[in-house]
């Protein structure tokens, strides 16, 4: 009954964001970008790609649409020199601003850890499903244990040859697990822009993990 009063976005409105982003992109001498959106986002990348737009996107599609994507036989880094599949978008925790992200310590004056999403058992289940169908992870991590989580996995998943699963954030990371994000070979994808951010928070929020 909610669906009728959500406001569909306009397409047209849309692919002008997109090609006004783009042209911004540019400006800074870049050439491509990643998107983490769902189907929908893909579809108007398409279309704009059809209509001759010439910029790099790779596309991390929702853990929703695993399933659709191996029975299509998609896999990663299929497509072409403008559109192509990256991995399947995951994620292990919440965020440092919730309190969700989840941390082997307590958050400074509480008894909270955060939230893991999934139990190993679960995550690696999903890893082996996705890897054993040509498909690379892309999981976000900001808390330290779902950083540890998540390159435990991909260590587990090394026998998958050929694919960059990535890690996205690494927010914060144990020092004893170091040498296991190098024996994990995880792609790391972090935001320095996060720091200048989020210090304040993480300051008050994370003065036990330091």
């Amino acid at each position: 009954l909610l669906e009728q009063y959500i406001v569909q976005p306009d397409r047209a409105l849309l692919k002008q964001a997109v090609l006004a982003a783009v042209t911004d992109a540019r400006r800074f001498g870049l050439v491509g970008a990643h998107t983490m959106e769902g189907s929908a986002s893909w579809s108007i990348l398409e279309e704009l790609r059809n209509e001759g737009l010439n910029f790099r996107f790779t596309w991390h599609f929702p853990l929703d649409d695993l399933d659709s994507m191996i029975s299509k036989g998609i896999k990663s880094y299929s497509g072409d020199e403008w559109l192509k599949i990256g991995g399947v978008k995951i994620f292990a925790d919440g965020a440092l601003g919730s309190q969700t992200a989840a941390m082997f310590e307590p958050y400074t004056g509480s008894r909270d850890c955060g939230i893991l999403r999934y139990t190993d058992a679960e995550l690696h289940e999903i890893g082996v499903k996705a890897a054993s169908n040509g498909i690379a992870i892309t999981i976000h991590g900001i808390g330290d244990k779902a950083v540890n989580q998540i390159l435990r996995l991909f260590k587990d998943l090394k026998p998958y040859p050929g694919l960059l699963n990535r890690i996205e954030h690494v927010q914060s990371i144990r020092s004893e697990d170091l040498l296991l994000l190098k024996e994990s070979g995880a792609a790391c994808a972090v935001q320095p822009v996060h720091l200048a951010n989020d210090v304040e928070m993480i300051e008050k929020h994370w003065q036990t993990v330091r």
